[in-house]
């Protein structure tokens, strides 16, 4: 099979790509993302991909990180390592990531407002990308692009989206077709495999939680991922009213939902060689 144009297939029927195709994710995080660390319950998942590879960045590592949004994970891998350029599109998320910079008086980032696709960067020992790929359609070039800017390795990151178990729920409750939401970790490792990219995987698990700030919030933001008929509003509606809780500060939540998320990390010269799984 070739990878490659079963993972452009995937993104075709994508309403995640869809999304980005239409420019929603900019608009969508102009409005969110000034609240996005405060709603988005990352759970234990996000300490526990870090511990998988941060035996191997250290106080001489330059990281160059695509698609680092607020920071989650920019930050605590700057300290770290001696440098790290993140790379981001959305003004919006970087706004909110200068901010924590300015912050935590933290001096070795610095940030580039560009797509990878265009962005300009000199290479670095290590490309990190974490859930940002399903916003690339050509991951042939773009994997190429990480590649040819690491010395050392690739650590990528893909997981199940976190709304897929709910969106397949809703369908139902809706009696419409489940979304497609775009390629998974399976699809990804089989890429590199195709490429030459021979990289080690460890699948973590994780507990982690959908967080809305209203149900005005989720019921648009779904009924555009569902591609909803307007007659069908009422009744999604009402799935999320009945579905939903809302939280001790105010903003609703769906309830945790076990994600998995795979960490993929390519070595070059022996980088990984001792790296477990």
């Amino acid at each position: 099979m070739d990878w490659v144009s079963e993972w452009k297939k995937i993104q075709d029927r994508s309403v995640m790509y869809r999304a980005v195709k239409r420019d929603q994710e900019e608009s969508y995080w102009s409005k969110y993302a000034p609240n996005y660390d405060d709603r988005r319950c990352w759970g234990e998942g996000i300490n526990r991909e870090l511990e998988v590879f941060e035996g191997f960045l250290d106080s001489s590592t330059s990281v160059l990180e695509v698609g680092a949004g607020t920071g989650a994970l920019t930050l605590p891998v700057a300290r770290l390592v001696k440098s790290v350029t993140a790379v981001e599109p959305s003004p919006s998320m970087l706004g909110v990531l200068r901010g924590k910079i300015e912050k935590e008086g933290v001096d070795n980032i610095s940030v580039v407002n560009a797509k990878w696709e265009d962005a300009e960067v000199e290479i670095h020992d290590v490309v990190i990308a974490a859930g940002c790929l399903y916003v690339f359609y050509d991951i042939d070039n773009v994997l190429n692009k990480m590649l040819e800017k690491s010395r050392k390795g690739l650590i990528l990151m893909l997981g199940t989206p976190l709304q897929g178990q709910c969106y397949g729920e809703a369908a139902r409750f809706l009696h419409i077709q489940a979304p497609l939401l775009g390629p998974n970790f399976i699809h990804l490792y089989n890429v590199l495999w195709q490429l030459g990219i021979y990289a080690n995987v460890n699948i973590i698990r994780a507990r982690k939680a959908q967080i809305y700030e209203s149900l005005e919030h989720v019921l648009n933001l779904w009924a555009e991922r569902l591609n909803l008929a307007e007659e069908k509003l009422p009744c999604l509606k009402k799935y999320l009213e009945e579905r939903s809780s809302v939280t001790s500060s105010g903003e609703l939540t769906l309830g945790e939902i076990e994600a998995a998320t795979a960490v993929m990390c390519y070595r070059r010269n022996g980088f990984f060689d001792s790296l477990p799984g």
